[in-house]
């Protein structure tokens, strides 16, 4: 939900299904591995930012880096704390 979350509340409800049609990935509630379609949904999404051409946008690239980070721990629920950009969540 997390990622999801953090692509509406920065490109709005379009941003998300522009991001969808980048990758193959089923999603969970189609039969697909919740897991991989993340994974898939945030290298998408860390592509479409770095492709902007506008350089603010190139900047929130730093969003799913964290992302990334936080499930390559196998931090799947979230549970804090959390650093981000050096900031710890709690």
């Amino acid at each position: 939900h997390l990622v999801v979350y953090d692509s509406t509340i920065h490109s709005g409800p379009k941003g998300v299904v522009i991001i969808r049609n980048l990758f193959p990935q089923k999603s969970p509630a189609n039969g697909g591995d919740e897991k991989e379609w993340i994974y898939a949904y945030i290298n998408a999404r860390r592509n479409w930012l770095l492709s902007s051409p506008n350089d603010l946008v190139k900047r929130t690239v730093y969003r799913m880096d964290a992302l990334k980070t936080i499930a390559d721990t196998g931090n799947w629920d979230l549970n804090t704390p959390l650093m981000v950009r050096n900031v710890k969540i709690a």
